[in-house]
């Protein structure tokens, strides 16, 4: 059940005044109904159309875009998409056997994107409670998916963005824990550029932890090509059990050894199990990752038949695997190239300096190999101390550079 929005009609825009202003409220997860959605779109095009300032709350499927080629669906139909600005509930989803019904086997999904070049999802608030209860040992699980896609191979997504978006996960895991993904671009569309950037993923319950849950902030399912790249840049994930890794599912990530690797910059990873995760299932998986932080995250970068390499703050100066920093893992004969990582440094001070002058303090982020500031890093908070004078503390990084007045 659901709303089939009439296509064929181009910059078509569905707002309200002020985000709050216009509230739809859903049902919530009901056993004996699947699908039942808000705002549905396919078999039609759909360019340039709107959706903004709504809160929509309780939907199994809040908003949905597909391709349906039987409709005389195309690689176009979503060309210009812009979804902003939206706050958007999602209701916790109960696995099949709980439910008595066989269709409660797919998850329950925020929004769904079909095909199209330049499409936006920006600014969107997310709140989903992440507590669902799984049968695993009977192979029933709860889902829920925050963004999703049609997959399609071909080039259909130049120009995607999915940027500044919030995505809150109020509760902890169940006994037996629901999947939980955050923001998995399916597409597949492994000829397009897209990126997909400033992102926040964070776990707000203190009984959530990261070693027992089965969440994923980000799930990477298209590589670069040699001409396009595919960026993962300035998110953050917080308290998942994996923050962003490559696709693993029924569909094998088999990209050819000629093309260029995802990029994965300045992002930040806290209190995850595991970081970065780079797999693929022919072995020509390739991931740069460049300025990302890990935090009380045990395993930094998981390489699992595949290869990647690393210029990264592991959480002290030593690198992987000293004492105070985070490891790394390699699986299948993947195969981490970490030989160079950010150590946290003072730039050199004046020798002496006039009685009562100030003296401005530069903390950088600078690469062990070549010296290199890391301009590329997260703002991050830097604590600066002194002895005997006082110090201005604390201060964020800009640019891998953090400025105290001594």
């Amino acid at each position: 059940y659901g709303i089939l929005m009439p296509g064929g009609a181009s910059n078509i825009t569905i707002t309200a005044s002020t985000l709050g202003s216009a509230v739809i409220q859903g049902p919530g997860e009901l056993p004996d109904v699947y699908y039942e959605g808000f705002l549905y779109g396919w078999g039609a095009t759909y360019q340039g159309w709107t959706i903004s300032n709504l809160d929509v709350r309780g939907f199994e499927w809040t908003i949905g875009f597909f391709y349906d080629g039987g409709s005389g669906g195309t690689g176009n139909d979503f060309d210009g998409l812009s979804i902003v600005g939206n706050r958007i509930e999602i209701p916790t989803d109960a696995n099949a056997l709980a439910a008595g019904n066989p269709d409660e086997s797919f998850q329950n999904i925020g929004i769904h994107l079909g095909f199209g070049d330049h499409q936006t999802i920006a600014n969107n608030e997310f709140v989903l409670a992440g507590d669902g209860l799984s049968d695993s040992g009977n192979a029933a699980f709860a889902a829920s998916v925050v963004l999703q896609s049609n997959s399609s191979g071909g080039a259909y997504e130049d120009g995607l963005s999915i940027h500044d978006n919030l995505i809150r996960v109020t509760g902890a895991q169940s006994a037996d824990p629901e999947y939980v993904y955050g923001i998995w671009e399916n597409f597949s569309a492994h000829t397009s550029g897209m990126t997909v950037s400033g992102n926040h993923f964070v776990n707000e319950d203190p009984g959530n932890d990261p070693a027992a849950n089965l969440q994923l902030g980000f799930r990477i399912t298209s590589h670069s090509s040699v001409s396009t790249t595919v960026l993962y840049e300035n998110n953050d994930v917080t308290g998942a059990h994996t923050g962003i890794g490559w696709l693993k599912y029924s569909s094998p990530y088999n990209p050819p050894a000629s093309v260029e690797p995802v990029v994965v910059r300045g992002n930040t990873l806290l209190d995850c199990a595991t970081g970065v995760w780079v797999r693929s299932d022919n072995g020509e998986g390739r991931g740069t990752l460049v300025h990302n932080r890990y935090w009380q995250t045990p395993t930094g970068v998981e390489v699992e038949n595949a290869a990647a390499t690393s210029v990264d703050w592991w959480g002290c100066n030593g690198g992987p695997g000293a004492p105070g920093c985070a490891g790394s893992t390699l699986t299948s004969g993947g195969t981490l190239d970490a030989s160079s990582w950010l150590e946290l440094g003072i730039e050199d001070l004046p020798r002496s300096a006039e009685v009562g002058a100030e003296v401005l303090v530069v903390a950088s982020l600078r690469e062990t190999m070549g010296g290199a500031v890391a301009t590329t890093f997260p703002t991050t908070e830097v604590s600066f101390a002194a002895d005997p004078a006082s110090i201005t503390t604390p201060h964020d990084t800009q640019a891998g550079l953090a400025q105290a007045s001594y």
